[in-house]
């Protein structure tokens, strides 16, 4: 597969997820599916590296077989780049969100217990520290058994969900909401509560310009002087 088709994979899966959301056994499904198109990817980036550099890494290919190859050949260029991505990957991963899909990323590399997905009211547009509160619902093997039953759980929670976030925003001098100005989505504990799903929007452009820029240092580096 070409990297093209990684990246409207990753596209893709984070357009079902968000026709699924909030169901967790879904969110979870197309979640998984993007991080391992992430994953992928971060190999691509080494195939070319181990193309491009000259290694013939006979194993699957990886940072930490590139780096070995690269080490026991002694090419200082090849040490060059790798430490260079291992910057580049700290750098990139330095927000919440960014940090956050990393985590997950190397949850799904290693086939690690993934973390438990919550549904949670918030508020469709955004304020930063916004406040948002879990509901609780009948599931059966992670789905969401009925619909019904959400949006009746929805609209028992929404007056006290008012309360409390309006509360914050008059406070912050910010606007306040109304009743049809929530929704519920999918969140995970990291560092605090993150949605999911907005996590996966806003590291699509993260994992693009990883890719890029180190498709760039690999031509640097392998130039001709």
């Amino acid at each position: 597969m070409n990297i093209e088709q990684f990246f409207r994979n990753c596209e893709l899966e984070l357009n079902q997820l968000k026709i699924y959301e909030p169901d967790p056994f879904y969110v979870e499904y197309f979640l998984k599916r993007f991080l391992h198109n992430v994953n992928q990817i971060r190999e691509k980036i080494f195939e070319e590296a181990d193309q491009n550099f000259g290694l013939f890494c006979k194993e699957k290919i990886s940072q930490h077989v590139f780096y070995r190859k690269a080490i026991e050949k002694n090419d200082l260029k090849a040490i060059d780049f790798s430490n260079w991505f291992s910057n580049k990957i700290e750098n990139e991963h330095v927000r919440v969100f960014s940090k956050f899909i990393h985590h997950l990323s190397q949850i799904e590399k290693n086939e690690k217990q993934f973390p438990e997905i919550k549904i949670m009211l918030r508020a469709k547009e955004r304020y930063q520290k916004d406040i948002n509160l879990p509901i609780s619902i009948t599931l059966n093997e992670k789905k969401i058994v009925s619909k019904n039953q959400l949006k009746i759980e929805i609209n028992r929670q929404t007056p006290l969900f008012l309360e409390l976030i309006n509360q914050k925003r008059r406070k912050n001098q910010e606007p306040l909401i109304r009743q049809n100005q929530i929704t519920a989505s999918s969140f995970i504990d990291f560092d605090g509560e993150i949605e999911v799903a907005y996590a996966v929007e806003t590291y699509i452009p993260v994992i693009k310009r990883i890719y890029d820029e180190s498709i760039e240092k690999i031509k640097e580096l392998t130039k001709w002087e």
